[in-house]
């Protein structure tokens, strides 16, 4: 995890060891999680945007990849399949940190394709999801918007201008 750190600073990559209580998605179990957790390792302002969660659940056999939205352009299904696909037989056999290390291993390699096909075509990679509004911004048009509906507008029977 060091290693992944040191090579790409602006994400974290976490690690939830434990039992989900047969919980049937872990993929939404570690949505959930990577949302309300708060890592205390980090800065307060790095925020969970950059974030990789990797959910092991030993005593259901099960594992599960979840990220912030901010690597929704260079993470996909098929990415984090691959890299869970690398650990299966390590975590097959119970060596759950050799797997969690190759599992580690392929998100880095994942992570360098993209970026150097991020380099070559950066319109394919700008982000998928809009960053959500500001409260402040939000009720600022919200409120714009009720005084454009006012009954000196278009819409009281008159024609526009």
């Amino acid at each position: 995890m060091q290693r992944f750190n040191r090579q790409f600073p602006q994400l974290f990559v976490a690690v939830h060891t434990g039992s989900c209580g047969g919980m049937a998605n872990l993929r939404q179990f570690g949505f959930w999680f990577l949302n309300r957790a708060k890592f205390e390792d980090l800065p307060s302002d790095r925020g969970n945007l950059s974030a990789i969660l990797l959910v092991i659940d030993a005593d259901a056999r099960s594992a599960g990849i979840s990220f912030g939205y901010g690597l929704d352009a260079f993470l996909d299904e098929e990415d984090t399949f691959q890299c869970l696909a690398r650990a299966h037989a390590y975590w097959q056999e119970g060596r759950h940190s050799e797997g969690l290390v190759k599992a580690i291993e392929q998100l880095a390699i994942v992570l360098k394709r993209r970026s150097r096909q991020a380099r070559r075509n950066p319109v394919r990679f700008e982000r998928k999801v809009a960053r959500p509004a500001r409260i402040d911004v939000l009720a600022e048009k919200i409120g714009s918007g009720r005084r454009a509906e006012s009954f000196d507008g278009p819409g009281n029977g008159e024609g526009s201008p």
